[in-house]
C-alpha cells in the first residue's frame, strides 16, 4: 500500500501519493523557473484540477501518478512552454483537442459587459460585426434586446482565466496555448483606450438619461392636469384605453402613474450607475419587470372596465316609440333642449312622423308642439349608461329652422327651397345627402356646421366664438363674424369651391378666394385640388 500525504492545488485540497506528489511538484517547480507570471501559474493550477476532474477525481479524492502523469502529458512540458533547453524527463507529449467552444463573456474586448465579445469569439466573427447586427435588432425590437443583453449579462459567466479564454475561442487548453495566449493579451495602452471608450459611453448615457427622467417627470404632470373631461357637471378622470377615453378608477390611475415612477426610476439608475456591474443591471431588471407588471395591470383593469361598461350599457339599452304629439304633422321648425352626447338623425320624408329613442331603461324625452314648433327636451333620469348609445330619430315634415343648445343633429332632406340653423353652445349639426337651395346659419359658441356632403345654393353665415363651417361647392357665400376676438378664438369656414366670382364678408364685397383676417380664417380648395 502506497504512503498518501495532503495537497492544494489552486486552493483545493487533494489526497495524493507520496510518488505522485513528488512528480507534480517537481513539474510545477521547473514550470516556476520560466514562468514569472503568477496568473500564468494559477491558470495552469485551474487548468490542472478541471483535468483531474475530468478523470473522476474530485476535491479531497486520491490523487495517484497516473492522474499526474496524464495531466502533464495533456498540458505538455515546459520545453513546449519556454523551449527545448528543459527536459520532459522521459514523458511522451500530447496536447489536447477542444470539445467545442464554450461561451463566456468576453473581458478582453468589452465595452459594456462582454456579451458581444463573447458571442463574437463563440462564433469565431469579428466583434464589430456582432454590435451592428445587434444595434439593428434593438431599433427593430424597440429596445427589447437591451433587456435580453441584461438578462444573458447576468447568467453568462466571464472569462477570467487562460483556461477559460481558450475554451471561449475553440482551442486545446495547453502550457504552448497559454504562453501564446498571453504573448497576444491586450497591452496596457489598449486597456487604456478602452477604459476612456467606457467613460465616454457611459457619460453620454448618463446625460441622455438624465433629460430622459426629466422629460418623464415633466408628461406626467402634464398627463395629470390635463387627463381630465367634465359631462353635465361632473368631472372625470381618463386613461386613454384601446383609442378610446374611458373613466379610470384609482387603482388603475395608481398603476399607470406608478408605471411612470418607475420608468423615471430607471432613467435616474442609468444616469447615477457609474459602471454597469451586475448589482445595477439587477436592479435595472426589477424595474422594469415591475414596469411591466404595473401598466400591463393597468391597461387589463381599464381593458375589463371597458367590457363591463360596454355589457352594462347593452344590457341596459332599450329601443322605445315616442308618442306622436297633437299638431306633429304640420311643424316646421325645430327646437332642440338635449344633452351634447346624444345623437338625433333628422329624416325629412314622413308628415305623418315617428319618434324613436334608445337610451338607457327607464330614460324619457319630451315631445311638444306649440304653432308648428316641435320642441325636444331629454332624456331625463340617470345618465350612468347614456354617454354613447343615446340616439334620438326622427321622421317627419321638412323643416324651415332648426335651433339647437346642444346636441349632435344630421338633418336629411332632398329639394327643400331654404334652411335656417341656429346652434349654440356645443352643438353640430350635418346635412346627409341633402339639396337645400338657400341655406342660412347662425354659429355661436364651439359649434360645427358640416353640409360638404349636401348640394347647397347660397350660403349666409354668422358666426361667433369658435364656430366653424365646412362647405361644399356653393353658388353664393355671405358671411358675417366680430372683427375683434381673444387671441385664440379664431373663426374657420372652408368649401370646395364657390360659382360667383365675388363673396360678401361683413357687408364688403370681396373676391371668391381664400382670405385671412384677424377673426376669421376662409379656406377654398384651389382649381387643381377641385379638377382633380
Amino acid at each position: 500500500m502506497k504512503d498518501i500525504t495532503r495537497i492544494h492545488i489552486a486552493k483545493i485540497t487533494y489526497s495524493i501519493e507520496i510518488d505522485a506528489k513528488n512528480i507534480l511538484e517537481k513539474y510545477i517547480a521547473s514550470l516556476e523557473l520560466y514562468i514569472e507570471d503568477p496568473d500564468v501559474l494559477n491558470d495552469i493550477e485551474i487548468r490542472i484540477t478541471e483535468l483531474l476532474a475530468g478523470r473522476g477525481v474530485k476535491p479531497d479524492g486520491v490523487i495517484t501518478t497516473t492522474e499526474v502523469h496524464s495531466v502533464r502529458a495533456q498540458l505538455g512540458d515546459p520545453k513546449d512552454f519556454m523551449g527545448d533547453d528543459v527536459s520532459n524527463n522521459g514523458v511522451d507529449i500530447e496536447t489536447t483537442r477542444s470539445n467545442g467552444r464554450k461561451l463566456f463573456r468576453n473581458l478582453d474586448t468589452a465595452l459594456i459587459g462582454g456579451v458581444l465579445g463573447g458571442a463574437a469569439s463563440y462564433i469565431g466573427v469579428n466583434v464589430l460585426w456582432v454590435r451592428l447586427i445587434f444595434v439593428v435588432l434593438t431599433l427593430f425590437s424597440f429596445g427589447s434586446m437591451i433587456l435580453v443583453y441584461a438578462v444573458v449579462w447576468l447568467f453568462l459567466p466571464p472569462a477570467r482565466t487562460a483556461a477559460e479564454r481558450l475554451q471561449m475561442q475553440g482551442m486545446p487548453v495547453t502550457l504552448t496555448s497559454i504562453r501564446e495566449l498571453n504573448e497576444s493579451y491586450p497591452s496596457k495602452d489598449f486597456k487604456r483606450r478602452r477604459a476612456v471608450i467606457q467613460r465616454i459611453v457611459t457619460t453620454i448615457l448618463g446625460v441622455a438619461s438624465s433629460l430622459a427622467a426629466i422629460a418623464t417627470v415633466v408628461i406626467m404632470i402634464n398627463l395629470w392636469i390635463g387627463a381630465t373631461y367634465t359631462l353635465d357637471g361632473t368631472t372625470y378622470r381618463y386613461l386613454i384605453i384601446s383609442e378610446e377615453y374611458q373613466t379610470a378608477n384609482p387603482l388603475e390611475i395608481g398603476l399607470a402613474y406608478g408605471s411612470g415612477v418607475l420608468l423615471t426610476l430607471l432613467f435616474v439608475l442609468a444616469a447615477y450607475a457609474q459602471k454597469f456591474n451586475k448589482r445595477i443591471w439587477v436592479s435595472g431588471i426589477i424595474i422594469v419587470a415591475l414596469g411591466i407588471a404595473s401598466i400591463t395591470s393597468a391597461f387589463g383593469s381599464g381593458w375589463y372596465q371597458k367590457l363591463q361598461f360596454d355589457e352594462e350599457t347593452r344590457q341596459n339599452l332599450v329601443q322605445t316609440s315616442v308618442k306622436i304629439p297633437p299638431g306633429f304633422e304640420s311643424i316646421s321648425s325645430l327646437v332642440l333642449d338635449i344633452p351634447s352626447f346624444v345623437q338625433l338623425s333628422y329624416v325629412a320624408d314622413n308628415p305623418a312622423g315617428s319618434i324613436t329613442l334608445q337610451a338607457g331603461k327607464g330614460q324619457i324625452i319630451n315631445a311638444s308642439v306649440n304653432q308648428n314648433v316641435l320642441t325636444i327636451s331629454g332624456p331625463s333620469g340617470s345618465l350612468s349608461t347614456l354617454p354613447g348609445a343615446t340616439t334620438l330619430s326622427i321622421h317627419g315634415p321638412k323643416l324651415s329652422s332648426i335651433t339647437s343648445n346642444n346636441g349632435d343633429i344630421t338633418y336629411t332632406t332632398k329639394n327643400q327651397e331654404a334652411l335656417s340653423i341656429e346652434l349654440r353652445n356645443e352643438s353640430v349639426l350635418r346635412t346627409s345627402a341633402s339639396s337645400i337651395n338657400t341655406l342660412t346659419a347662425v354659429l355661436d359658441g364651439s359649434t360645427r356646421l358640416l353640409v360638404d356632403e349636401s348640394s347647397i345654393g347660397s350660403v349666409d353665415i354668422k358666426l361667433s366664438q369658435n364656430s366653424y363651417a365646412v362647405l361644399g361647392n356653393i353658388t353664393q357665400l355671405r358671411l358675417a363674424s366680430p372683427e375683434a376676438c381673444g387671441a385664440y378664438s379664431p373663426l374657420n369656414v372652408s368649401l370646395s369651391s364657390i360659382k360667383s366670382p365675388t363673396l360678401t364678408y361683413n357687408g364688403l364685397q370681396l373676391p371668391s378666394i381664400s382670405f385671412q383676417k384677424p377673426c376669421i380664417s376662409l379656406e377654398i380648395e384651389p382649381p387643381e385640388i377641385q379638377n382633380f
